[in-house]
């Protein structure tokens, strides 16, 4: 897909948004991101993005949130690392224990290297609490994967990664949450937690979008929702 196309169908998932009532709101004041979080129900941040566990700038992390009439009713972060030449096997093992308190166990493969490397933003805490769901109506899982087109584009352009990617428990996986998030790529998570960091369980699988995976991704979607949203 050319860029202006990209761009096109882009603009169009977000016309079909506001044809909804739901615009967009890029965050980067992260106290207020975490306040909206806590209004919607959300009281958990991931360490990977929580603002008073990890100092960020504006160059490096911000929030996305769908709302309709001022009310937030679907949210999602993105942090960006630039690991240069360092395979992001040995990332992990240096960061992890930083971020999360919990040491990984070494791994004897970088097995992760060959998927993903350089510049990578992290697009997790997808989030939308049943009642703000229900808000958008008998609609709502293509709204959703509107966002998801939307945050992906957005992170593009403007944090120009070199791949998104973002964890995925297997249960998640197993009923394609990482295809509905918008990825193409995965890989499992071979990595063992000394400890479970994680309150909703962790972490089995990355799911992650290259340069090439991000064009293919988009063109998928234009080919299966663009009758969808005409229907709806």
């Amino acid at each position: 897909m050319l860029f202006f196309q990209t761009d096109l169908f882009v603009e169009r998932c977000q016309r079909r948004l506001l044809e909804a009532g739901i615009s967009l709101r890029q965050e980067y004041d992260l106290n207020r991101a975490v306040d909206l979080l806590s209004g919607m129900g959300r009281k958990e941040i991931s360490p990977m993005l929580d603002p008073r566990k990890t100092v960020f700038t504006r160059s490096n992390c911000f929030w996305l949130f769908a709302e309709r009439e001022g009310v937030p009713m679907i949210a999602g972060g993105v942090r960006l690392d630039d690991l240069e030449r360092e395979g992001l096997d040995d990332y992990l093992m240096r960061a992890m224990p930083v971020i999360f308190g919990v040491a990984l166990r070494p791994h004897t493969e970088p097995y992760l290297r060959d998927h993903i490397g350089g510049r990578l933003a992290y697009f997790g805490d997808l989030f939308s609490n049943q009642k703000t769901t229900l808000g958008l109506g008998k609609n709502a899982k293509l709204y959703m994967r509107l966002f998801n087109i939307c945050a992906h584009h957005l992170v593009h352009n403007v944090m120009r990664p070199d791949a998104i990617w973002c964890f995925i428990r297997d249960k998640d996986h197993q009923r394609g949450a990482d295809k509905s998030y918008g990825f193409i790529g995965e890989a499992p998570f071979l990595h063992e937690w000394e400890d479970n960091p994680f309150a909703a369980g962790r972490p089995e699988w990355i799911a992650f979008n290259n340069k090439q995976q991000h064009a293919l991704m988009l063109s998928g979607a234009e080919k299966f929702l663009a009758k969808q949203m005409e229907l709806t």
